[in-house]
């Protein structure tokens, strides 16, 4: 289902010419700003691109994502730059036929409605679910590093702070759905809904400077646009093989990666991935040996880490083996935890129940894959690793929902199809840009 911020972020993406915005607090001081809208600013096959386009659309891109004075320049030069191609793009169309019409402009007025209805529908969804008393299915893991990635030990084997994604923020002035809800929310009708999406709509499109008319414009142009690519690239096709292929490689990347699936997959193939909620008694190295690993797999020195921790484990092996054997003869393991227990995390309220972990969380990788080795109420023998021997006892465990490649195929055949119609797309633009006759005026911007 589209969001509002989706559909908004295609209007920056896919940059459309003639847009008639007037420019306000542009700095513009020795100039006339009139004037300066009217220098030239690119010339494609004799085409005029005029600087006031440019700063129409910086504005709204402004609006968007809010300014940056230092790149502003930048990001002039890289509107300039879209603003060319789809002027390239626009003088093909135009030759094979494919111009705005009025099919076009209700095409584009019947997208917005229909957005504007999925955009209904969704507020009232999350309004049923937060009145809803079930509990709420469990958060998509956060990413922390880069998949594959092994992160350096840096103490205990606590989870690191949640930090949300840049690509989850949502850009400056764009409505997104309706305030936090302050207790339990109300749920409407579909008609207030749906009133409720057309007036944050009409809200944004103030807030960026755009009447709905120039909005239906830039979208039936991006529908024309659209119908022109799919004219070239109607040809494409995609084999059985490679569906099977992408299935069979994402299910393995998806089971791996779990925090990175929503980023870097086209297709949600793993629907949950496996989760176990965690706690562990860890009986540690001192400090100044945890420390003095640490440097040598810093210098690439991981046989002479090794061997030093094989060395001070010994150690610390009778007491771990006295707190393990109490374990096996079933004493409370939340009281041994407590008891014997060195890990500063277990005693912090905010895992006063247990670690909850996923696959490529971000925990000491021996204390990660034998965690993931236990079922529900089972405990571990001892896990040795760089802090010390961890005893560990699975709280909670969730295996992965994969989907069925018979269930998924057609999503995956039609996101194959796109990608294979973008890059045909990206590739027929770039030889039509070097038959083109470009001048480029950036001194002006």
């Amino acid at each position: 289902m589209r969001t509002l911020y989706k559909i908004m972020k295609r209007l920056i993406s896919v940059i459309l010419i003639g847009s008639s915005l007037v420019l306000t607090g542009c700095g513009i001081i020795t100039l006339n700003e009139e004037k300066d809208r009217k220098l030239v600013v690119a010339e494609v096959n004799g085409e005029k691109i005029l600087k006031a386009a440019v700063l129409d659309e910086y504005k709204l891109y402004t609006a968007m994502y809010g300014e940056n004075k230092e790149k502003a320049k930048e990001i002039k030069k890289q509107i300039l730059e879209q603003l060319v191609n789809r002027a390239v793009i626009m003088q093909k169309a135009k030759a094979a036929g494919f111009e705005i019409n009025d099919e076009y402009r209700k095409k584009a007025e019947e997208e917005l409605e229909d957005y504007l209805k999925e955009e209904a529908e969704r507020r009232k969804d999350e309004d049923l679910e937060e009145a809803s008393p079930s509990p709420s299915p469990s958060p998509s893991p956060t990413p922390t590093g880069t998949p594959g990635e092994t992160a350096e030990p840096t103490g205990s084997p606590s989870p690191s702070p949640t930090v949300t994604p840049a690509e989850t923020a949502e850009p400056t002035g764009t409505p997104t759905g309706s305030p936090e809800p302050t207790g339990t929310p109300k749920v409407k009708t579909d008609e207030e809904y749906l009133e409720d999406a057309r007036k944050d709509f009409e809200a944004w499109l103030k807030r960026v400077g755009l009447s709905k008319e120039e909005y239906l414009e830039r979208l039936a142009e991006d529908l024309v646009v659209k119908a022109y690519f799919d004219e070239l690239t109607k040809d494409l096709k995609v084999e059985e093989k490679e569906i099977k292929e992408y299935y069979d490689d994402q299910v393995d990347f998806q089971t791996k990666y779990p925090s990175y699936r929503s980023y870097f997959s086209s297709v949600l193939i793993v629907k949950e991935p496996a989760m176990r909620r965690v706690k562990h008694i860890l009986i540690k190295l001192p400090d100044e040996v945890t420390d003095e690993i640490s440097d040598l797999r810093a210098d690439k020195k991981d046989e002479d880490a090794d061997k030093l921790r094989d060395e001070k484990l010994k150690d610390i092996k009778a007491k771990a083996e006295e707190v393990l054997a109490k374990v096996k003869a079933g004493e409370n393991f939340d009281v041994l935890v407590d008891k014997h227990g060195e890990d500063p995390g277990m005693k912090n309220d905010s895992y006063k129940d247990g670690y909850t972990m996923y696959r490529d969380s971000n925990f000491v990788k021996e204390f990660l894959d034998a965690a993931f080795e236990l079922k529900k109420d089972e405990t571990s023998e001892l896990v040795a690793s760089d802090y010390g021997y961890h005893i560990i006892k699975v709280y909670e465990a969730k295996e992965d929902v994969i989907e069925k490649y018979e269930d998924i195929k057609d999503e995956i055949h039609d996101a194959l199809l796109e990608e294979k119609k973008n890059k045909k797309s990206n590739e027929l633009l770039e030889e039509w840009v070097k038959a083109s006759k470009i001048k480029k005026y950036e001194s002006r911007l």
